[in-house]
């Protein structure tokens, strides 16, 4: 009984406090429809807030990726770069090799048709 007696006290409060609610309504009608007004206006503001925070965040994010995706393509241009004066360098080195190698075969050739 007591736990009903509870209940039934509870139900009673939370129907006198929407009760209350209800004619402080009726009773101000300009009041509240101002207070509504003014929350839904608040709720407006920060929605908005909100949306050009998200939008300067989303901004910020593209120019960092901008900026990530640039310095990859110049990383990559730079190892192109490299690749050729490597491959540069190869031909260079079979040249000079092959230059050397004609040198001391004259020089061997020359020598030989001198002491001969």
């Amino acid at each position: 009984m007591g736990q009903e007696n509870e209940e039934l006290e509870m139900q009673n409060t939370s129907n006198s406090v929407f009760d209350n609610f209800a004619n402080e309504i009726e009773e101000h009608p300009k009041e509240t429809g101002f207070g509504i007004l003014a929350l839904l206006g608040a709720l407006g503001v920060t929605n908005f807030i909100q949306w050009r925070k998200r939008r300067k965040e989303q901004k910020c994010h593209e120019e960092v990726e901008n900026l990530q995706k640039d310095v990859l393509r110049k990383h990559d241009a730079q190892i192109q770069d490299y690749k050729d004066l490597s491959e540069e360098n190869e031909y260079l080195k079979k040249l000079n090799n092959s230059l050397c190698d004609a040198l001391v075969e004259s020089n061997e050739g020359g020598g030989l048709n001198h002491d001969g």
